[in-house]
């Protein structure tokens, strides 16, 4: 079972506990590897594994599940008894399960049942055994962001991880997951932000036309539970140079196809990560 005094200590090593932008350093920061290895040792089911451990190889998320688990640790380190934690858009990860373990209830959400990459729909995987048999309980309910099925001051915690940028009305998500966390509840989440006026290609909704806006609306019902350190890293992250393996002829090709097209050259992106503390019931 994860202990949350342990995995604060190594976080506050790795620097885990601010509220900001992630450069590429960090993200590749030799410093995660220990956290990254307690996470897997408190992860007894081969079944859950699988994705912990494929999560914490993917580029962005070796530093974001962590980011999201320190937070959570840090929140609960005096008050871990019978809390709610709820997972906006939650898919198929090991979150959920490593929270369980520890005695939270945790409810996930998703817009869509859809299936992992492994064919594993988010219903399933909150149904499987290994998610079932914990100390606290699980459960998936099929809902939409923006319009939450449930009451306000409903949650103990809420987090989000990288998920706001894909929504349709990313302001509205942050106002509904406050809507739905208790009075001095924490909310936590990463996204990524993209350095543009609008969005891109249906994605990176998360820009410069309302990142100030969400900041406004948490700071004006929140407060920041960790410090915040909002300083952009000079070099952005890129979907397409992380993530694909290309020939310069293809890419100088999708180059000048986006720039016919009046796109930008390069679907480039920072990494935010917010923890913060709901200050009022609404």
């Amino acid at each position: 079972m994860l202990n949350f005094n342990k995995l604060s200590e190594l976080a506050r090593v790795t620097g885990l506990l601010q509220s900001g932008f992630a450069s590429k350093d960090t993200c590749y920061s030799d410093k995660l590897s220990n956290l990254h290895n307690y996470l897997l040792e408190n992860c007894s089911s081969s079944y859950i594994s699988q994705y912990l451990t494929g999560g914490l190889k993917h580029w962005s998320r070796k530093w974001e599940y962590p980011y999201i688990l320190a937070n959570i640790a840090q929140y609960c380190r005096e008050k871990h008894e019978n809390l709610s934690a709820f997972d906006n858009a939650c898919g198929v990860n090991a979150t959920a399960y490593l929270l369980a373990k520890t005695g939270i209830n945790v409810t996930g959400t998703d817009l869509d049942d859809c299936p992992a990459a492994e064919g594993v729909l988010p219903s399933q995987h909150f149904a499987s055994p290994e998610m079932l048999n914990l100390p606290g309980k699980v459960s998936f309910i099929k809902a939409d962001s923006l319009h939450l099925p449930f009451d306000d001051n409903t949650f103990d915690l809420s987090y989000s991880i990288s998920s706001l940028e894909h929504m349709p009305d990313p302001v509205k998500a942050v106002e509904e997951m406050i809507r739905v966390t208790k009075h001095k509840g924490l909310i936590v989440f990463t996204m990524d932000v993209a350095p543009y006026l609008t969005s891109f290609n249906g994605e990176s909704n998360v820009n410069n036309s309302n990142f100030n806006e969400i900041q406004n609306i948490l700071l004006d019902k929140c407060s920041l539970f960790s410090p915040p350190k909002f300083k952009i890293p000079n070099e952005p992250l890129s979907w397409e140079d992380d993530c694909k393996q290309s020939t310069g002829l293809r890419e100088l090709l999708a180059s000048q196809s986006r720039k016919l097209m009046g796109k930008p050259p390069s679907p480039n992106f920072y990494i935010f990560g917010g923890a913060y503390i709901k200050n009022m019931d609404i």
